[in-house]
């Protein structure tokens, strides 16, 4: 069995961690995948790095977008594997990555997991580890908060299909909201294995935003009553804030 991923990555004004993520990619061991690149219009260099790239990025568009989900949706249009995965321009696959992903996906049912992630090392903008994320996904966690790490993740073409593709109102967890359509019908697995680098920063750095489009997602795909989803907030509001006192 040769598995084919299709890996999309988002820009706009990246050219200072694009071409560490390129390399990245570049450097899998495992090829049989295709590199699809959106860029939202940069005024930078990231024209130009994506151009000297050519002999891994297999498909890229540049043009102004309507944020992260929008550019994902366009690259999901262009897409033509059996599993998908998304990788910010400032992240990094970790070596092997595709082939662990291969490696585990032989031994199990494709045809009925829809899901797959891993473990995602965070890191601060100098460079420092600060913790690693992702865990196994559960229903009974995951209808309250996010728990496992998206980042890299695999997502099978025929989730697409059958749930439709990202919700452009969403400007940060419309990868959970998307998750979410599946409710706990969704057939998720998980690799024990760090697969990804995760720089911090960007739009997900902001927690009040962050929580309530959470809360926003849980409400539409009525993952939990509205009690229960300001309940959700306020703990989750509150223990933020304990551990930014610290």
């Amino acid at each position: 069995m040769n598995i084919k991923f299709s890996i999309i990555t988002c820009t706009f004004n990246a050219e200072n961690y694009l071409q560490n993520c390129i390399n990245s990619v570049k450097m899998q061991g495992y090829t049989n995948f295709e590199y699809i690149l959106i860029d939202g219009g940069s005024k930078d260099r990231t024209l130009s790095i994506i151009e000297h790239n050519l002999d891994v990025i297999n498909k890229y568009v540049s043009e102004p977008d309507n944020g992260i989900y929008n550019a994902w949706n366009k690259g999901l249009k262009l897409a033509r594997g059996e599993w998908i995965m998304f990788l910010g321009a400032d992240d990094e696959l970790l070596p092997n990555t595709l082939s662990k992903y291969h490696n585990f996906l032989i031994h199990k049912d494709e045809s009925i997991l829809d899901y797959v992630s891993g473990k995602v090392i965070f890191e601060s903008v100098l460079g420092k580890k600060r913790r690693t994320i992702g865990k196994l996904w559960r229903w009974d966690i995951f209808r309250k908060y996010m728990n496992v790490a998206h980042v890299a993740s695999l997502h099978s073409s025929k989730f697409f299909e059958k749930y439709g593709y990202f919700n452009e109102s969403f400007k940060i967890v419309g990868d959970y909201e998307l998750l979410l359509r599946a409710g706990g019908n969704l057939q998720a697995a998980f690799v024990d294995s760090e697969l990804a680098l995760m720089r911090d920063g960007g739009v997900s750095n902001n927690p009040k935003k962050v929580f309530i489009e959470t809360f926003k997602a849980k409400r539409l795909q009525k993952s939990r009553s509205y009690i229960l989803c300001v309940y959700d907030l306020i703990i989750a509001w509150v223990k933020f804030s304990l551990k930014f006192l610290k």
